[in-house]
């Protein structure tokens, strides 16, 4: 099942999106919004696999929702919903899965979401679930478990520890964690990345202060160590 966020400000177009999806089948709407100020607020808690996106909003360009989607690292795909095609080279800038011109044709609809459909079929079991250490990741449900036990992560540990997790044994330095994660250049404080970590390792290390996945790289950053 695809987990749908719809995003616009006109409530007829969210409407005849809605109705479209379904008709599809095998789509289930997480939610729908006409202020994308609030979608992007709960967007860190929902469990949703591609976010429908109107361009031309007066709260918040359909851009700058895809920029901040990218800067949370969140593994979802974007498909651009407008009337306008001159956004096109822009919002594939910003790697959009699509981009739909209004009014939506069930047809195109379902060229859209059959990629979507190939991306999920095409993950095979070890990308769908991640298990080290005693440490297992289910990427479909974003749960996280320690020795066949639930781990209680906040938002941003859990962001922290899947992007890790994505790029093995690859070195990140703190300014490059803070911004993927947190996305704010005008106000960096790496402390907070530090405080994250250390606050991960209390929950998947066996010994926190002998940590045997995060590891430190002395006056730089972190890496997520596997054999």
């Amino acid at each position: 099942m695809i987990k749908a966020l719809l995003i616009d400000d006109e409530e007829h177009a969210l409407d005849l999106l809605e109705i479209l999806l379904n008709q599809v089948g095998d789509v289930e709407m997480v939610g729908k919004f006409t202020n994308p100020l609030k979608a992007v607020e709960i967007l860190d808690s929902l469990i949703c696999h591609v976010v429908f996106l109107d361009m031309d909003m007066p709260r918040m360009l359909g851009l700058e929702v895809g920029k901040i989607i990218r800067e949370k690292a969140l593994d979802i795909d974007i498909i651009y919903v407008t009337a306008y095609d001159h956004y096109a080279i822009s919002a594939f800038e910003l790697e959009a899965l699509d981009y739909l011109l209004k009014p939506v044709g069930l047809d195109r609809l379902n060229q859209s979401l059959n990629r979507i459909r190939k991306k999920r079929d095409g993950k095979n079991e070890t990308q769908k679930k991640f298990s080290y250490q005693g440490l297992e990741i289910n990427f479909d449900t974003y749960t996280v478990l320690k020795n066949g036990k639930t781990i209680e992560l906040s938002v941003k540990e859990k962001q922290l520890l899947l992007y890790l997790v994505e790029h093995p044994n690859q070195v990140f330095s703190l300014d490059s964690l803070y911004s993927t994660i947190w996305g704010a250049e005008s106000y960096r404080d790496t402390r907070t990345v530090t405080v994250h970590m250390s606050n991960l390792r209390k929950k998947i290390e066996d010994n926190p202060l002998q940590p045997k996945m995060i590891k430190t790289v002395r006056g730089f950053g972190y890496r997520f160590e596997m054999e």
